[in-house]
């Protein structure tokens, strides 16, 4: 063996020769190793192997079935042009399993520039294929994640470039991936009243490492491809690779969740307004016969005004009296009517400090015929310390409104003990009140304590279930809590916990 063979058949790396006709002449012993082929076996002379024109040599037999033709035409091209050849290709080793590898070979002259052969290496790249296919898949995975992600998905560089766009972000705002990448974010999608505040928050970022927007759910304003703004909320994270800054924005499009959610206010209200309707349908004969009072002592007391007054010597002082009564009666009157109509109307929220003492007596009154028609007494305990709360009235007294006249139905079939209200409030704990509502009733069933609150969730035979359920939402509406349970040794206990105004 010529001396610079005997080099290269040591070398620990996959070593050949090939003659300017394609025949091998030779292999290292590296390569004889991993392919458990044989010197003799891979050194044949063409008139063994050689079918047709392009049949791979035997040095290549362990090439993958799949990848022969392949193969073969890189070969024979190579060595027909003289140039060489490059090629990959899974590769049967000694113990059966094919490893990808990586084969090349190149040519060399004599001093004359004739060909001489063809030196070729073989290197193993199974473990980089297995890396590339496992991080294509990665990619190709995040890409997925990415583009079926429920929220927009946008990267930018320290530049504002757009580095990054999903199928999301090209829903919400309309831009396409290819029509919006390399362009500048503050030109596409941020109206421009804060493009220059975009600017001046990346800049920020970048010289102190600060950015009071960062890592934060905000909603702000985006301007859509066709002009129009659009009600989002956006959370951005900065993340450094080496020493380049990209920005991941992470959009949701809140302008069908704003509309949805005010559809269901504008329902809410809808409900609660029918609900006083109700409420007050069932009250008419109650609310009638406290119109009724008022009016019933003006007409008295006009007859005895006109009759004091028809007298030969008219006795101005009394009549100055019953002036004054009919004038009492007459506010009374006015008073009521004005409940019941701020009840009935569809008013506007408004948030103002209240006195919940002062709500409850105003039901109350409102109530009262109601409690004496259904023989049921209230005992109040109204605590003289009670801060105030800030609070929309109408919508409180339709709570303790609904609140007394549950109290009242689930009395209405008691028989064997007395019918009481028990109506308390007083402050709770730090920074809250409570007022309950005890009524020596029917009850509930504990099991059922929550499912009251539940909309179209009912007990009663012609309840329409929304009542409670209304009461619900305003008290969570003001930022308190609702709540029933069963009441000692009867009937059963509303609280209402409210923040007050202090």
């Amino acid at each position: 063996m010529p001396p610079q063979l005997e080099v290269l058949d040591k070398v620990p790396w996959m070593i050949w020769t090939i003659t300017p006709d394609g025949r091998c002449e030779f292999v290292n012993r590296f390569y004889l190793e991993t392919t458990g082929l044989s010197a003799d076996h891979c050194t044949a002379p063409p008139a063994v192997w050689k079918k047709s024109p392009r049949d791979l040599p035997p040095f290549l037999s362990g090439v993958h079935p799949d990848y022969r033709d392949r193969a073969a035409s890189s070969f024979w091209d190579g060595v027909e042009s003289g140039r060489g050849w490059t090629y990959e290709a899974p590769f049967r080793h000694a113990d059966g399993a094919f490893h990808w590898h990586v084969r090349r070979a190149i040519p060399l002259h004599d001093s004359k520039g004739n060909l001489v052969r063809f030196v070729g290496t073989c290197a193993d790249i199974q473990d980089f294929k297995v890396a590339q296919e496992r991080l294509e898949t990665a990619e190709e995975r995040a890409r997925l994640v990415v583009d079926r992600a429920l929220d927009a998905i946008i990267v930018i560089d320290s530049d504002s470039t757009v580095l990054d766009w999903n199928e999301q972000a090209q829903d919400i705002f309309g831009w396409s991936r290819a029509q919006i990448l390399g362009k500048q974010l503050a030109d596409k999608i941020i109206p421009p009243e804060y493009r220059r505040a975009h600017k001046a928050g990346i800049k920020r970022f970048l010289t102190t490492g600060e950015g009071p927007l960062l890592n934060k759910r905000i909603e702000i304003t985006g301007l859509h491809k066709e002009g129009h703004e659009l009600q989002i909320e956006l959370s951005i994270a900065p993340m450094k690779v080496g020493n380049r800054w990209t920005f991941s924005a992470f959009v949701r499009d809140l302008t069908e969740s704003k509309r949805i959610a005010e559809t269901l206010r504008e329902t809410r209200e809808e409900l609660a307004w029918m609900s006083r309707l109700t409420a007050m349908g069932e009250l008419s004969a109650s609310i009638a016969h406290e119109i009724k009072q008022p009016l019933s002592a003006i007409i008295s007391n006009v007859e005895t005004s006109l009759y004091w007054l028809a007298s030969s010597s008219p006795d101005i002082k009394k009549v100055s009296v019953i002036t004054q009564l009919i004038g009492r009666d007459a506010n009374r009157a006015i008073d009521i009517i004005g409940r019941i109509r701020s009840l009935i109307n569809k008013t506007v929220s408004e948030r103002v400090p209240l006195d919940m003492n002062a709500l409850i007596n105003d039901v109350l009154d409102l109530t009262g015929w109601e409690l004496r028609k259904r023989q049921v007494s209230v005992k109040t305990e109204l605590s003289s310390s009670l801060p105030m709360i800030l609070g929309d009235r109408i919508q409180l007294q339709q709570v303790i409104l609904n609140l007394i006249l549950n109290g009242i139905e689930a009395m209405a079939p008691v028989e064997d003990r007395p019918r009481v209200l028990s109506v308390k409030s007083g402050p709770f704990k730090e920074g809250e009140i409570q007022v309950s509502f005890h009524d020596t009733g029917v009850g509930i069933d504990p099991a059922s304590a929550d499912q009251v609150f539940e909309a179209f969730f009912t007990t009663k035979p012609n309840g329409t279930g929304l009542g409670l359920s209304i009461c619900r939402s305003i008290v969570e509406a003001h930022d308190g809590h609702i709540s029933a349970m069963a009441g000692i040794p009867h009937g059963a206990v509303f609280q209402v916990n409210l923040p007050n105004g202090r």
